[in-house]
This record gives structure tokens, sequence and C-alpha cells, in this order.
């Protein structure tokens, strides 16, 4: 088990901040990496097809569709990051 910053701020240790989480749990609760170019954790942009391509982690790798509308996008990625991961999806 691994302790976890519900607020992903790693200076605030206040026992409400903290939880404990497996590895698997804490890796959900970060955000976008840095060399994420849409902006959002989980939306990419396929060149070929030039459309929105939503995909979530949850064991392995999965695409979950792709739209043209960057919004819906984004939407349904929260949606289902908050179904698979629960209390420890990251908005």
């Amino acid at each position: 088990m691994e302790v976890d910053h519900i607020n992903r701020d790693w200076s605030d240790n206040r026992p409400e901040n903290l939880r404990l989480a497996t590895h698997a749990e804490n890796n959900r609760n970060k955000g976008a990496y840095h060399t994420n170019t849409t902006g959002e954790k989980g939306v990419a942009w396929g060149k070929r097809d030039c459309v929105w391509i939503v995909n979530v982690k949850a064991g392995e790798l999965r695409v979950f569709g792709r739209t043209q509308n960057k919004i819906s996008a984004i939407l349904s990625a929260r949606l289902i990051r908050r179904v698979l991961h629960g209390e420890f999806a990251t908005s």
C-alpha cells in the first residue's frame, strides 16, 4: 500500500488529504503528463483520421471512442474515468 494525496499536492500532508491506495490507484490519481498536447488526460488527437480519440487505462489501455468534437471527447473521458476509477479518478 502507498499513501495517496487526494488533491495531488505533495506538500499538503493534512490527515484529511491522505488515504491508503494501491500503486495502481495512486497512479490513477495523477494528472496529465507534461508532454500531453491536448490538455486533457485520456484524450488524444488522431492525426491520420482527424478525430479526437478517448482512451482510458484500466489494467490495459482501452479505446472507448472517436469523435470530431473535442468537448465531447473530454466529457466522455471524464465519465469513463469516474466509472472505472471511482474515487481515484481525476477530473
